[in-house]
């Protein structure tokens, strides 16, 4: 079942109501909530993806990943300060 717009809209009006809220050092403590979160998906996806794997190899390809998507970060397909002549 794929999520309709409006569901999608709905949950990130609670997400900014709940980020306004909350205190600054809550905010701040989100970031590496989130990535911890985000970490533990990918584990879990990667051990789907490779069941018989060890947890040095899990750990390698989430190294990897990670590194992949810091490389990508640091080589925007658009540079920055690009103007479209709007």
């Amino acid at each position: 079942m794929k999520p309709t717009r409006e569901l999608i809209d709905d949950i990130e009006r609670d997400r900014f109501e709940r980020a306004r809220t909350m205190s600054r050092g809550d905010r701040l403590l989100e970031g590496p909530r989130l990535f911890d979160l985000a970490c533990r998906w990918m584990e879990a996806g990667l051990r789907t993806k490779h069941p018989d794997a060890s947890d040095e190899q899990i750990f390698a390809l989430m190294e990897r990943r990670l590194q992949m998507q810091r490389e990508m970060d640091d080589d925007p397909v658009v540079p920055v300060g690009f103007n479209d002549g709007e």
